[in-house]
This record gives structure tokens, sequence and C-alpha cells, in this order.
């Protein structure tokens, strides 16, 4: 075996010294240039990939790209991939970008999670095999008129009663009625909140977004940032007795399937009560969100049965209910 000793200053090392060293030096290095190799190969790859996402991007949007300045707009990008969601325009008046989906045209602005919960995720779907008749929908918690157009869109729906209490989502929601004129003849609308009793209450809510908006503390505590409830606004409002306000409206026919839609941030339970005790728990299929408690609405509606359930967590969940045989 050969044993090495550095050279002393001045001196040089043997030829068959060197020789091992400049050995043992690619047998080092060598290796490690493959990897930088295939790293920047990689690099170049992930690169080319990026650049080949962001035109998808610009294609799907039309060449128009406001839209790709929204926040998480890949988000929305992907679940319209998934569910065939198409891009018609972007309106730069209101800064929103319009969809069509099964022949619904709905715009949205930066604030778009509840729209992919409808219409990408399918919120509603199980409900689509229940209403294979004529149905009548009360729509509570309209909120931008989505669930509205959905249920609309379904060929057995005769009529649409929505009701909502923030006037922006309201107004929003009349915009995208608009874009729709042969299901909008479906539907009538309401900028009014629903609840146990006519009264006026403090209604906490966003500006910038919806989907938030709650008369309860209980859901302001549980379900608002801390950054959220800096950006709180707060006015009073009417509420009409929930049973009051759905007796006012027409009649079903004889024969037709009444269909309860709620999703009011909480409101849901003390809404629910008000019409069980008014005798006025009187639908065929009741599709909810519950937050604070699935078990807690379902006390609220013995005489219905769970055909599908969705837990998100502990406190809120998805429920599809139709009532007892």
């Amino acid at each position: 075996m050969l044993a090495w000793y550095p050279s002393m200053p001045g001196e040089r090392n043997s030829p068959e010294i060197e020789r091992l060293i400049a050995d043992a030096v690619e047998r080092t290095v060598r290796p490690l240039l493959a990897e930088v190799a295939q790293l920047k190969k990689a690099a170049e790859v992930t690169k080319a990939l990026a650049g080949i996402y962001q035109t998808f991007r610009l294609a799907f949007f039309k060449g128009q790209s406001d839209p790709l300045a929204f926040p998480n707009v890949d988000y929305l990008v992907a679940w319209a991939l998934v569910q065939d969601i198409g891009f018609v325009r972007f309106d730069r008046q209101k800064n929103r970008v319009v969809l069509r989906k099964d022949g619904i045209t709905v715009a949205t602005d930066a604030y778009f999670y509840i729209l992919v919960e409808l219409y990408g995720k399918g919120e509603y779907e199980s409900a689509r095999e229940l209403l294979r008749r004529p149905f009548v929908l009360y729509d509570l918690g309209m909120n931008r008129g989505y669930a509205s157009l959905w249920f609309a869109n379904l060929p057995d729906c005769r009529a649409v009663y929505g009701f909502e209490l923030v006037e922006s989502t309201y107004r929003f929601a009349l915009d995208n009625f608009a874009l729709n004129p042969r299901l909008a003849e479906k539907i009538q609308a309401f900028c009014v909140g629903l609840g146990g009793d006519n009264r006026k209450i403090d209604l906490l809510y966003e500006e910038a977004t919806d989907g938030v908006a709650t008369l309860l503390p209980e859901f302001y505590d549980r379900y608002w940032t801390a950054e959220r409830k800096q950006r709180a606004l707060r006015k009073t409002v009417e509420i009409r007795k929930a049973s009051e306000a759905l007796a006012s409206l027409p009649r079903c026919t004889h024969g037709e399937m009444r269909v309860l839609k709620i999703d009011v941030e909480g409101a849901e339970y003390e809404i629910l009560a008000e019409l069980a005790g008014a005798g006025a728990l009187d639908f065929d299929v009741i599709v909810a969100e519950a937050h604070l408690g699935l078990d807690r609405l379902l006390a609220l509606v013995p005489g219905y049965r769970v055909v599908n359930e969705v837990r998100h967590s502990e406190q809120m969940a998805n429920v599809t209910l139709v009532r007892g045989q």
C-alpha cells in the first residue's frame, strides 16, 4: 500500500502521488458534476413547464390578463378545468370574471370560493336525483344567486323564491340573474332576512366578501378571523318572521314538491325552529348547511331522514334531507 505524505513547501509530489490525487478528485467530482447537470436540466424543465402553464392560464382567459391578478386564481382555474367551466369574458367595469357551466352564465369577482363550492365541487348534486318531478325552491341565504340559478336550471323547477339580507350581495345576484333571462323568469328575489320573529337586529358583515355575514355572535366568534374582525362592518337590519314571509308567497300547485335550501351562517337553527313551531316546516326536501353543529340542526327536523351528509368539521356540515315516509 502506498502511503502519502504531503510535500513540503517548495517540493513536488511524486508523479504517482499526483496521479492518485487526480484519480481521487475525478471520482469525487465527476458524480457531482453529473448531479449538477441533472439539477440544471430539471430547473430548465421546471422553467419550461411554468412558462407553458402561464401560457395556458392566459389562453384559458382568452388572452385577457386582468383575471390573473386575482389572488389564488389558480384555484379557480383548476376547478374550471375539472368541471368544464368555461370563461366567457372579463367585465373590467365591475372587475368580474364571467363564466359558463351547463348553460348557466355567472359572474364572480376575486371572492370566487362559493361559486367553486357549487359549480366546481357540486355541493347540491346530491339533491338532483330527488328532484325528478315539478318543484318550487325556497332559497334562504341566496347569496350571489349561484344556487338559485343551479336549481332553476333543473328541468322540473317551476319557481324559485330567494332571500338575501346583505344588499350588495343581493345586487350581485340580480346581475347574475340578468345574465340568464330564461332562468330569471322563474326567480323572484327579496332583499330581506328571515328569522324567528319580526325585529331589528345588528348585522355583522364584510364589504369585500360574501358568505360570512351573520346575525349571531356565536358564528362571528367561531368563524371570523382576527384580521376579518378588524374589517367588520355593522348595520341595523330588519328581519321577517320566516313562517309569515313564506306564507305570503304563491301556493304550490297540486303535486309540486316544496324544496328548502338554507345556508344562513348560523341563523338556520332559529329559522327551522320557528317554522316547526308554526307548523310550517312543510318541505319535501331540505338542503342545508349547518354551521354550529349538525346534530343540533337534525334535532329540529325530526320528521326528516338524512340521504346525504358531508361533514367539514365538528361544527360545519352539508346535509340533504327528505321528508320521512
